[in-house]
């Protein structure tokens, strides 16, 4: 441990409890390397508790895999709707909740800090593990639970970026498995993210893969729009039903916002007031401008360069919520004692 402790000392500045002082260098994307409890279970019914050093792309090297950032109760179902659509076994729903509780307390040192912006991120994981090289279900799975602390993901304050649309790639195939957490979602991301980060963009608008008439998801993440004082969504079978979308429709009811859940054509962006990308890391991540890259049209968003009022409101209500600064009344949190 005093080795891995030197090790981390010379990529951040870390206390003496090894959580680091600098969490902006942490970054989100990138994971510092450090000693994490990593809580397992395997299928025939052992829970066992290591220690490991944890580099995510190691991870995402798996061939079968399901991972899911956490909000426990939608969370727990995503993941079990996820196994049943690639036909892998589901956890259960009892040892889930008592190995997310039990990883977060191993790791409680790890938690940073109320007011940094920083967070503990957890990530359940399955993958299958039979000896078999035939494309078929694997007959025994591993699942396991990692958490590490990750910087705050708006390094520069809570600001619109651009995002673009391009026609060439699909993030996944119609009726495909966009509608579950599976790693190879990601993977077909990869080279179209890429070369939008490139041309200065944050992310990629993509449109439905069937008919390329309708907006689908933005990048990883759920896309919404508000439209003449009402939450508009996209409804399609190739995009994950993000629990953090999910939230913020509740929250906009909440506020008397109305909701739609709906198609959403590609000319409607000339009509909307707002937009945003939300999930799990940025809860929302405000729009300013989107480019149709194919025809050169541009859609202005954000005519001030400012997040809109709707979007900027239901941000600072959830995190309240997740911070425990306003009163939980849908009972999303689980409080770790």
């Amino acid at each position: 441990e005093e080795k891995l402790y030197d090790i981390v000392s010379s990529i951040v500045d870390v206390d003496e409890f090894g959580v680091t002082d600098d969490l902006y260098a942490i970054g989100f994307t990138s994971l510092t390397l450090m000693k994490l409890n990593s809580i397992i279970y395997e299928q025939m019914g052992a829970n066992l508790d290591i220690s490991i050093l944890f580099n995510e792309p190691t991870v995402k090297n798996f061939a079968i895999e399901i991972d899911n950032s956490f909000e426990k109760d939608s969370g727990l179902e995503e993941l079990i709707e996820s196994a049943k659509g690639i036909k892998m076994q589901a956890i259960p729903v009892e040892l889930f909740t008592e190995m997310v509780k039990k990883v977060v307390k191993l790791n409680e040192r790890f938690v940073p800090p109320y007011g940094s912006g920083a967070s503990l991120y957890i990530r359940p994981l399955e993958i299958g593990t039979s000896a078999q090289v035939g494309v078929k279900p694997s007959k025994e799975y591993l699942f396991l639970i990692l958490v590490t602390p990750v910087g705050p993901y708006f390094k520069e304050g809570f600001k619109p970026t651009n995002i673009c649309i391009m026609r060439e790639f699909d993030r996944v195939a119609p009726k495909g498995t966009g509608r579950w957490k599976v790693g190879g979602n990601y993977a077909a991301s990869l080279e179209a993210g890429e070369k939008a980060h490139e041309m200065g963009y944050s992310a990629v608008l993509y449109l439905d893969p069937k008919e390329k008439k309708y907006i689908d998801e933005c990048g990883p993440a759920n896309f919404f729009a508000i439209k003449d004082g009402k939450y508009i969504t996209p409804a399609s079978e190739s995009i994950l039903p993000s629990i953090t979308n999910m939230s913020l429709q509740q929250l906009a009811q909440d506020l008397g916002v109305e909701v739609e859940r709906r198609q959403i054509p590609l000319e409607e962006l000339e009509t909307i007031q707002e937009a945003a990308a939300c999930g799990t890391a940025a809860v929302a991540s405000p729009i300013a401008e989107i480019h149709d890259i194919d025809n050169g049209k541009k859609y202005i968003i954000s005519k001030d360069g400012n997040p809109g009022p709707v979007t900027t409101a239901l941000y600072n209500k959830l995190r309240a919520i997740q911070l425990g600064e306003e009163e939980d009344i849908h009972n999303w949190n689980t409080i770790v004692e």
